[in-house]
């Protein structure tokens, strides 16, 4: 299964992006701060009005060299961040790429998901500057390292096991899901201009797995809407 990622992206457009709930604005405000000199996007700071502000997101995600999360109680219960989170993993599910930078801003417990990933903890009343240096040199560090590895088919299909590690609700996975479908409908758009025997066989492997992809997703939000 292919890592899924919205049309029109552009690949590292966006030295960092931050992903945190309202309830922490003050942390994500000095952070961007911090990061003044780099290419920062935080949603509030980047999305005009009319955007489709949840789209405009997710393709930041997939463009940003490295996210930086910021864990509390209020971005765990939240479903967009959940989704946020679940797509900026889906990146990088084992932290190989080290992509995913979770900051623990109030003490909560990891999801599951971000076991395997370092975090940093900003809980035990260390100065916020110190903090935030810290997180100044990771996304630096992440932004002179080399190009993605190529992503092994093991990690790969690590992918949709986040949807159960996360515990989404039906809405996070209705979203993730209509993304999936819009992905699919245009792959179909591009084989219509194909016969069967001129098909090319990377288009018919990417309609094969996005495909597979929606169907487990449809799978997957039976389950949780229990039909």
């Amino acid at each position: 299964m292919s890592i899924y990622r919205p049309e029109g992206v552009v690949a590292s457009t966006y030295d960092v992006f931050i992903s945190y709930s309202r309830h922490n604005i003050d942390f994500a405000l000095d952070l961007e701060r911090t990061l003044s000199d780099l290419a920062v996007y935080r949603d509030q700071s980047a999305i005009q009005v009319g955007d489709a502000w949840f789209a405009n997101v997710v393709k930041a995600i997939y463009a940003s060299r490295s996210v930086v999360v910021l864990l509390s109680p209020e971005y765990t219960s939240s479903p967009i961040c959940r989704a946020e989170l679940f797509h900026a993993l889906g990146r990088d599910p084992d932290g190989q790429a080290k992509i995913v930078l979770p900051v623990l801003v109030e003490p909560v417990q990891l999801p599951d998901a971000l076991r395997l990933i370092q975090y940093l903890d900003a809980t035990k009343g260390q100065p916020r500057s110190d903090i935030l240096r810290s997180l100044r040199a990771a996304v630096t560090d992440r932004l002179s390292a080399p190009g993605p590895l190529e992503i092994p088919r093991a990690v790969e299909d690590a992918r949709l096991q986040l949807a159960v590690e996360l515990k989404p609700d039906a809405k996070t996975l209705v979203a993730v899901l209509r993304m999936a479908r819009r992905a699919l409908a245009n792959l179909e758009i591009r084989a219509a201009g194909y016969t069967s025997a001129t098909l090319p066989a990377t288009l018919e492997i990417e309609l094969e797995d996005k495909r597979d992809e929606v169907a487990a997703l449809e799978e997957r939000l039976r389950g949780v809407i229990g039909g």
